[in-house]
């Protein structure tokens, strides 16, 4: 199998940290997938999610670049990835200088997952304009290309005031020109960010009842993987931009780790053809301990598959 697994924490692991951890750090988790023989691990970007959100099956986050800054010292060989970073929730020039500090950090592994959000409770709270996300998502992503060109750059708020001065952010990152930035959502507009925008798509498996929370498109099943694939790689040769990219899934219901092995078994081979390269695996683990020993389970299933 040639599907790549990014490791994601139980929903319920950082309300409730201190008992889920136990004895361990956020660090042995981390080792824990790289000595698995998995391929990545990622974090979510909830800085202040709101009740109503959280009623509904939301869920509290670290947040993603100091907890996987503190990945980075404990590893070496894993990529790591936002899951997702939500543009509106930062300065663009803060999340190029983030991004970019952790892939000097980790010697070139990051993957910058982004997104446009849905939560209108926390964008209320950090004082992001909710309607105007998805304008701000695209020139985020072009304003963070920009900085890590290392070159100085006319910064847009400086542009607006008439200033004709430049700035710059280095180091640049290891990656060149960049680390890959992967769009998340499902939606048509997302797509077509990664037609556009990106260097890989990340998708999530859901019902329309779990649409109605997360404001995009439902999506179930190999098949409508495949047609929506087929639409950007068509999308990205019509824009003169290499055809190939990434997709990483979000599967629904394998928070086990004998659901993730017998979603693989039965059908990877299936996604794999509709154009997924990564799976993205979060952990139902009610501890810790539990966590590390799915992954191991994992690594063991996948070794001999």
């Amino acid at each position: 199998m040639s599907l790549k697994i990014s490791f994601d924490l139980p929903m319920g692991s950082v309300k409730h940290w201190a008992r889920w951890a136990g004895p361990h750090e956020l660090v042995d988790i981390a080792a824990a997938v790289e000595d698995a023989g998995l391929d990545g691990i990622g974090m979510p970007d909830h800085p202040v999610p709101g009740s109503t959100w959280l009623s509904q099956g939301g869920h509290q986050s670290f947040d993603p670049f100091v907890a996987l800054a503190a990945m980075a010292a404990r590893t070496s060989r894993i990529r790591l990835h936002t899951n997702l970073a939500i543009a509106s929730y930062r300065h663009p020039y803060l999340i190029a200088k983030a991004a970019s500090s952790l892939d000097v950090i980790s010697r070139g592994r990051v993957t910058l997952g982004m997104g446009a959000g849905y939560v209108a409770e926390e964008f209320a709270a950090l004082g992001a304009d909710f309607e105007k996300r998805g304008a701000a998502f695209d020139n985020a992503v072009r304003d963070i290309r920009e900085v890590w060109t290392g070159e100085p750059f006319h910064a847009r708020a400086r542009v607006a005031r008439g200033d004709s001065g430049t700035n710059q952010s280095l180091p640049p990152p290891v990656q060149r020109p960049g680390p890959p930035i992967w769009i998340g959502g499902n939606s048509r507009r997302a797509r077509r960010r990664v037609a556009e925008l990106g260097d890989g798509w990340m998708p999530f498996e859901q019902t329309a009842d779990q649409a109605a929370i997360t404001g995009t498109d439902v999506l179930l099943g190999a098949d409508q993987i495949a047609e929506q694939v087929a639409e950007v790689r068509d999308q990205r040769a019509t824009a003169g931009r290499v055809p190939g990219f990434e997709v990483c899934l979000a599967p629904k219901g394998v928070g086990a780790a004998v659901d993730l092995l017998e979603f693989i078994r039965s059908g990877g081979d299936g996604y794999e053809a509709a154009g997924v390269t990564w799976l993205t695996w979060q952990s139902s683990a009610r501890s810790a301990d539990q966590c590390i020993a799915d992954i191991a389970a994992v690594g063991r299933g996948l070794s001999r598959s």
